[in-house]
């Protein structure tokens, strides 16, 4: 049996492969790659209230929930503090 952190790996490499031989795009991997784009920078711009913040401080956001049937591509992920984040996921979904 492999650790947890390999198999994880594995299915991750599998579904992109899958995913791209039918021509989806997996919803994963664009807030992956905008996230690394913030941590190399080392901070990241809230689209919300537009203030600068430390990498490890802003979050990838969703513009548009995927639970509610939205797909997922670059323009529907955006940088949020956690403050926002936290404003825009409870007026969503009412929490």
């Amino acid at each position: 049996m492999l650790p947890k952190d390999q198999c994880r790996r594995v299915m991750q490499r599998e579904r992109l492969r899958v995913t791209s031989e039918v021509g989806m795009f997996p919803a994963w991997l664009e807030g992956q790659r905008l996230r690394r784009r913030v941590d190399e920078r080392g901070s990241g711009w809230c689209d919300w209230c537009l203030n600068d913040f430390p990498a490890d401080v802003v979050e990838i956001d969703h513009m548009r929930p995927l639970e509610t049937g939205r797909t997922d591509t670059d323009g529907n992920v955006q940088v949020l503090c956690v403050g926002c984040h936290q404003l825009k996921t409870g007026t969503e979904f009412g929490t």
